[in-house]
């Protein structure tokens, strides 16, 4: 059973369907990735979706979808949840998750996504950051976790990741 990836954000329109498509695409069977935003956006952002195609990965299936999937439970529990808006959210305590929420700081200069000429570069570089944090995920070898640490669903964890054992 993969380890589940749970990556939060406001809209869920460019930054965590970035993250999902990227995890989703990188080839392991150990990890498998869902994004939700707090206030879902009517549609992906199409600049955000072409990035994602020029990268090879698929974009069939991506969308914009609620939180509330996650808190109802529809979507299980993960292993670890990514936040991706400069805030704290009020919902984070009830997210079905092994661990305290993580927070992956995006650039200023990527974060908020500007209308208008420069937009395009700027999906690419915000395409670019996140692939840097994902591969952290991706490319840290597996570590056994130290004696006394709970597991999450009596699985036994496969990966550390920014000094998380899972």
């Amino acid at each position: 059973m993969p380890h589940k990836i749970l990556f939060l954000c406001e809209d869920n329109a460019a930054a965590s369907l970035m993250a999902e498509a990227l995890v989703n695409g990188s080839g392991t069977r150990d990890l498998w990735a869902f994004s939700v935003g707090f206030a879902p956006a009517a549609e992906a952002d199409p600049d955000a979706l072409a990035v994602i195609a020029q990268a090879g990965l698929r974009v069939a299936g991506l969308h914009p979808k609620p939180v509330s999937l996650v808190l109802d439970g529809q979507e299980g529990h993960f292993d670890l949840a990514i936040n991706l808006c400069n805030y704290d959210h009020p919902d984070f305590p009830r997210l079905p998750v092994c661990r305290p929420v993580e927070h992956w700081p995006l650039s200023a200069a990527t974060s908020s996504l500007v209308q208008g000429g420069r937009r395009q570069e700027q999906v690419r570089e915000l395409f670019a950051e996140i692939r840097q944090l994902v591969d952290a995920i991706l490319l840290r070898p597996a570590q056994p976790l130290a004696l006394g640490t709970a597991l999450c669903g009596n699985r036994q964890p496969a990966l550390m990741t920014a000094g998380l054992r899972w």
